[in-house]
């Protein structure tokens, strides 16, 4: 199984957030969140790696045994303003549109005469910044 580490740096760098601001901690293990996601502790601690590289996580309190990540400064500005954008309708709206102008072309090509609307829901295209 590969690992896509791209895309599950922006779910990581979100779950630390939420771990950090609900247990008022400067920083949480990563196990749980790699559990979640199929990862083993090897592929956790790359994971990590994939993150403190883009300068979004620290691996200050991580050990061999326990991938622990914190938010850099970066990292906190990254999330707050995906929060901010993530609550703006209009880019909503216009995400939501694009999604699903893209589902029924995707669905006109694959021959579908008549698509149930709500399967829209499960195309990547249909997220607006992970929600």
């Amino acid at each position: 199984m590969t690992i896509d580490f791209v895309a599950l740096h922006e779910p990581l760098v979100e779950w630390v957030h939420e771990q950090t601001a609900a247990d008022s901690a400067d920083y949480v293990t990563i196990t749980a969140f790699g559990e979640q996601h199929g990862l083993d502790e090897q592929q956790s601690f790359r994971l990590l790696l994939t993150c403190k590289d883009w300068g979004l996580l620290s691996d200050r309190w991580a050990t061999m045994g326990d991938p622990a990540a914190n938010l850099t400064p970066k990292g906190l500005q990254w999330v707050q303003e995906r929060q901010r954008r993530r609550a703006d309708p209009r880019a909503r709206s216009a995400t939501a549109r694009k999604g699903l102008l893209t589902w029924l072309w995707e669905q006109k090509n694959d021959g579908a005469g008549s698509p149930i609307v709500e399967s829209v829901l499960q195309f990547p295209h249909s997220l607006h910044e992970g929600g």
